[in-house]
């Protein structure tokens, strides 16, 4: 039914499709067909603009994928950056805090890219505590013989020198032992951080590496093994401590952590890999369909 004019000067009513009022004469103003809502009366679908042209922002979905992926794209970063510091000295102490902020940006925008990205970083985190808890473990040891042995010769109760050596001797070789078992552990949680993220080249990338640092840590303690059990028997020769073969030492261990080099250049390059991925737009790609329903039986019911 089509509406009918009104005068805009004497208010009457005048038959539909009238360019004047009957009453007065004055011209009627054109009466446009009201449309439905999403065009049911004329079959047709309204011209709805866009919500960014009347200035209003995304869906909070939008919203918080958008966020996801930025966070997960800056931690990557800090994590490249982080690893590529870690064997450094010194400067692997701002390495370490920002590998701990990208991991935590990468943990916090982990939805966006599907659930097996996701259950993996729940995992990692989990592995990478284990691995934290050895090394741990192994260094309150260590520590713990080391504070005995001073504090007995504090006292005047210092073992004789040669069984002092062998006790400093054998509780650093346990701390490279857990050390080395931390640090296999520790690597399987880097591999399983970014794994489901990953292209092929990336997942190689990411087992070189773990194959690199455990290879690294085996030839570390074979090295320092002996070096720590030459120092220790120097420094206790005497009656007294002589600190020189352990700062000697000390030198030497810090080039031998520059082997820790060829590891983080391969996790540093599987992590590039990922975050260029993001920067190309492959990921994230379309999160995981579920199963596709079974067709119904003559019942409505699947067979």
């Amino acid at each position: 039914m089509s509406a009918l004019p009104i005068c805009e000067k004497c208010g009457a009513l005048s038959s539909a499709g009238a360019r004047f009022c009957a009453n007065c004469g004055g011209p009627l103003a054109p009466v446009t067909q009201p449309q439905s809502v999403m065009g049911q009366a004329t079959g047709t679908i309204p011209d709805i603009q866009p919500r960014a042209a009347f200035g209003y922002s995304a869906p909070l979905p939008v919203q918080h994928a958008t966020s996801d992926v930025s966070r997960t794209t800056t931690g990557l970063l800090l994590l490249i950056v982080g690893t590529l510091l870690g064997p450094l000295p010194y400067a692997n102490l701002v390495g370490g805090v920002l590998a701990i902020v990208g991991a935590i940006l990468v943990i916090v925008g982990r939805k966006e890219f599907g659930p097996a990205h996701s259950r993996n970083t729940i995992w990692s985190i989990i592995i990478f505590c284990v691995g934290l808890a050895i090394v741990f473990v192994s260094s309150a040891v260590f520590l713990q013989a080391v504070t005995s042995a001073a504090f007995a010769n504090a006292t005047g109760n210092a073992l004789n020198p040669a069984t002092l050596s062998e006790t400093l001797s054998s509780s650093f070789n346990t701390l490279l032992i857990g050390a080395a078992i931390g640090a296999a552990i520790l690597g399987i949680a880097q591999v399983l951080f970014t794994y489901a993220i990953q292209n092929q080249n990336g997942k190689i990338l990411l087992w070189c590496g773990y194959a690199a640092s455990l290879a690294v840590a085996v030839v570390e303690f074979i090295i320092i093994g002996p070096l720590i059990t030459n120092a220790a028997s120097q420094s206790f020769t005497g009656t007294t401590y002589n600190p020189a073969p352990f700062n000697s030492l000390q030198t030497e261990l810090g080039l031998l952590r520059l082997l820790g080099f060829i590891p983080a250049v391969l996790f540093a390059s599987a992590l590039y890999i990922a975050w260029s991925r993001i920067g190309k737009g492959e990921i994230p790609s379309t999160v995981e369909q579920p199963a596709k329903p079974r067709n119904p039986g003559p019942f409505g019911k699947p067979p």
